[in-house]
């Protein structure tokens, strides 16, 4: 994981907000619940 991937993770975790990406395998394992645009 980046460095800034790893900063937005770290915003959705403080804040307890879902994250939305198209790059579902660079936050699996976050634990962070996921979105992806494209399913909608």
């Amino acid at each position: 994981m980046s460095a800034s991937d790893g900063l937005i993770a770290a915003i959705a975790r403080v804040n307890g907000g879902r994250l939305a990406t198209r790059n579902l395998a660079n936050f699996a394992t976050t634990g962070l619940d996921l979105i992806s645009p494209w399913d909608f």
